[in-house]
């Protein structure tokens, strides 16, 4: 079943089911996080920066996916929500059901 691609411009805090097709173009510095559950464990953690070319958003990317994603790469992310914004640019959760995926040509 195909979904609706959204378009940045469109998206809203607490937005759910979100689609888009979008350019990275920044990637931060990867952060370590502690697990919230075992203060033992630690994640790696990066924030991608998003563009569609009608606005910007970012969205998390953690451990393993850190790898998957570079600078210019289109990306395909499905099943996201929109948890609230930073500096005027909405976050993107994927949460548990959300995927990101290079999709370049």
């Amino acid at each position: 079943m195909n979904k609706k691609i959204n378009k940045i411009l469109e998206l809203y805090e607490g937005k759910k089911d979100v689609n888009i097709n979008a350019k990275i173009i920044d990637i931060s510095e990867v952060r370590e996080i502690k697990d919230r559950y075992d203060s033992k464990k630690k994640s790696a953690v990066a924030t991608v920066v998003l563009n569609d070319g009608s606005g910007e958003c970012e969205v998390g990317v953690w451990n393993e996916q850190i790898n998957s994603v570079k600078m210019n790469d289109n990306v395909l992310i499905r099943n996201a929500y929109c948890k609230g914004s930073y500096e005027n640019r909405l976050k993107l959760t994927l949460g548990k059901y959300g995927s990101l995926v290079v999709v370049n040509d």
